[in-house]
């Protein structure tokens, strides 16, 4: 059996030993399963606590990171990952708050064919986010389900947020400057912000 076969196998059984272990006092989950171009991975907080979500390939080479020991306050959280440029395979995706962790595999299969589904458009108005500059948390006075992206000035996407919260942390980010956008639940651009944060 090759090399990459056993190093499969080990991350299926840790797989799936951690979602059986750690089901009961932590929920995480994803959709679909398989996907081919993006997939939503779930998660609520009864209480405000530190997350860290985290996807890696087979070999355990992080691919994506949207949270790092990042505080969050309660809520219900949606986030997009984006597989454009992730290869076709088994990929595990790892959540953990304080003292509890969920190790799950999700699948892709297929090549993604379609385009961003940020696709450039004027902002509906403008939403004012405050604190501005901020060091942690940041306030979004929009109502109702939203999608939120945040981006350098390299244009490169840091962090992809679904939520009906009112308030993100942006925990874990680089000082420097970004541009919150933040669109309905068809992906039609509400408002765009530049901000300053500050570790």
């Amino acid at each position: 059996m090759k090399t990459s076969n056993y190093l499969l196998l080990i991350s299926l059984l840790l797989a799936s030993y951690w979602g059986q272990a750690q089901t009961d006092t932590a929920e995480m989950t994803f959709f679909p399963n398989p996907f081919t171009c993006d997939a939503v991975i779930e998660f609520d907080l009864p209480s405000n606590d530190t997350v860290t979500l985290v996807v890696y390939n087979k070999w355990g080479t992080e691919v994506a990171s949207f949270f790092d020991h990042s505080p969050l306050p309660s809520g219900s959280y949606r986030i997009n990952l984006f597989a454009d440029s992730l290869a076709i395979g088994i990929y595990l995706v790892r959540f953990s708050t304080t003292g509890n962790s969920i190790l799950k595999n999700i699948t892709k299969e297929g090549h993604c064919v379609a385009t961003s589904v940020f696709e450039p458009t004027t902002p509906e108005k403008e939403i004012s986010l405050y604190p501005n500059p901020t060091s942690d948390l940041l306030n979004i006075p929009m109502d109702g389900e939203k999608i939120i992206t945040i981006t350098n000035l390299q244009g490169k996407v840091v962090r992809n947020i679904r939520t009906r919260e009112n308030t993100i942390s942006l925990s874990g980010l680089t000082s420097g400057h970004y541009t919150v956008s933040i669109f309905n639940t068809k992906y039609r651009l509400i408002s765009s912000s530049r901000i300053v944060f500050m570790e």
